[in-house]
């Protein structure tokens, strides 16, 4: 009987702890839904590089008083290549959710589909802010494509700019980040080839040193000696 009231008042406690946490939390409520999409057809072809199948997933956020976007863009604009194939993705801006400015670009896929480029295609852009670094980091999908989409792997940029406010980057295209270490490793690898026939040529020395050493020293230790004369 005791065990039971135990069990039975255990499970009071935890209803309470939960409905304590449900009513703590913050409440979604609905106040308004829009029947026109808020990013179209228009917007997407307008500027530069544009936009021509439309959007998919990405990451909105707000931040510094602003909306923030970074969607996967569909570009279907090159011959025998799928619109899930060459994607790109901008930022884009907002001051109240509703009226969006496409900004800069930051990440643009190579549309290879000969499986000879990690990033043939990329998907889902999604930035977070690293106050450690304060720097904006952002993380996608890429995908190798031969010639769908295989291989996937998560690659990361981090913004040039620091602080909340470099959100907009510019982020450096990481592929040119491979080529500078492999320049760097190709340097060491030099210098260690340097070293190390700085290394066999002091060897080198020492020994022929010795050598010729032992050539002048043991004619002179191997010599005869005279018998001993006295007076």
């Amino acid at each position: 009987m005791m065990r039971s009231s135990a069990v039975a008042t255990s499970a009071v406690l935890l209803l309470s702890v939960a409905a304590f946490e449900l009513a703590a939390a913050p409440n979604f409520v609905l106040q308004q839904a829009l029947d026109a999409p808020v990013i179209g057809e228009a917007q997407g072809k307008a500027g530069s590089s544009p936009i021509n199948h439309g959007f998919e997933g990405g990451l909105y956020l707000k931040s510094g008083g602003q909306y923030h976007l970074f969607p996967s863009e569909c570009m279907m604009d090159q011959p025998e290549v799928p619109w899930d194939i060459h994607m790109m993705s901008h930022h884009w801006t907002s001051p109240n959710g509703l009226n969006w400015t496409k900004g800069a670009m930051v990440v643009n896929s190579s549309a290879k589909m000969d499986g000879s480029d990690r990033r043939g295609a990329i998907w889902a852009p999604m930035p977070i802010y690293n106050p450690s670094e304060e720097r904006w980091n952002l993380f996608y999908v890429g995908y190798t494509c031969d010639p769908g989409q295989v291989d996937g792997a998560i690659y990361r940029l981090v913004s040039s700019t620091p602080g909340e406010a470099g959100i907009g980057g510019p982020y450096p295209v990481s592929a040119v980040l491979p080529l500078v270490l492999l320049l760097l490793l190709l340097l060491m690898q030099l210098v260690v080839v340097a070293l190390v026939l700085v290394l066999v040529l002091v060897v080198a020395a020492v020994l022929l040193l010795v050598v010729l050493l032992l050539v002048v020293l043991l004619p002179l230790l191997c010599r005869p000696c005279r018998p001993y004369r006295s007076c």
